[in-house]
């Protein structure tokens, strides 16, 4: 099994676990790491981002593909039950604006996966009791709302119930406590930084940003439709923020390879 070392001469990373929240850039670090391993004859680097489930010394938790549920394969780090197993690894996890999230969702869902057509492997969309023939429509469902909290909660896919006050709380003091090291999208660099920090890891500094939605896909908002969306999913807002507000920003380094190509 191939590692990453330190840069400390000779000393080998601790083990990490990368928790992988769809439509929230995880792809893009995925396939960081996998680049880091390209040169070493890895077949790592040849596996889709998704399917993914360790690059080195770090584990990715992602959904489960082998399940129609489309659950979280890492809930139990969240669950009410004694965590220590987990005590000594390194959790990091990105966290997107809600908004943001939900307009890479749509057009993923609608656009790139043909959802729109009917194609049964746009799962979340082809799992509505009625498929929403636009984005507006798309976030009054209530299966899309909250995604972020619902997956952490080992919640199935198109899961239509509410995120409860408790649930939320028990998320955020599982990744104060634990702790889980946190980024957001919109700081993606300081995310980086911050691997590199505490596992003493170097990354490739050119980044490939995969999975963007091409410009043709791209929806606009207005600040109606932007409230509406905060409104109707209050409850990841309250986990984006929390989060938002413990981030050091520090965005050097990194230089961020942008194309209009969907890249897997």
């Amino acid at each position: 099994m191939l590692s990453i070392f330190s840069k400390s001469k000779n000393k080998k990373t601790k083990e990490a676990i990368f928790l992988h929240i769809p439509k929230s850039g995880g792809s893009t670090f995925v396939g960081l790491l996998q680049s880091a391993f390209k040169n070493n004859n890895s077949t790592e680097s040849l596996t889709p981002t998704h399917k993914t489930n360790r690059v080195g010394t770090t584990t990715i938790y992602h959904v489960d593909f082998s399940s129609k549920h489309r659950r979280f394969k890492g809930a139990e780090i969240f669950s009410t039950k004694n965590t220590d197993e987990f005590a000594d690894k390194l959790l990091f996890m990105l966290l997107r604006d809600p908004i943001e999230r939900l307009i890479s969702e749509f057009n993923f869902q609608y656009h790139i996966l043909e959802g729109k057509s009917g194609n049964p492997n746009a799962m979340i969309l082809n799992n509505l009791k009625q498929r929403p023939q636009s984005f507006e429509a798309y976030i009054e469902c209530k299966e899309t709302q909250n995604y972020q909290l619902k997956f952490l909660l080992g919640r199935p896919i198109n899961d239509p119930k509410k995120v409860t006050e408790s649930e939320l709380e028990r998320i955020l003091e599982k990744i104060d406590t634990l702790p889980i090291y946190c980024g957001i999208t919109e700081e993606y660099a300081s995310f980086l930084n911050l691997f590199e920090e505490k596992t003493q890891t170097s990354l490739p500094k050119k980044v490939a940003v995969r999975k963007k939605t091409p410009f043709i896909y791209q929806v606009v908002i207005d600040d109606t439709l932007r409230e509406r969306i905060k409104l109707l999913n209050s409850m990841d807002y309250k986990l984006y923020d929390h989060i938002k507000k413990r981030i050091t920003i520090n965005n050097k380094k990194f230089r961020f390879i942008q194309s209009d190509k969907f890249i897997v």
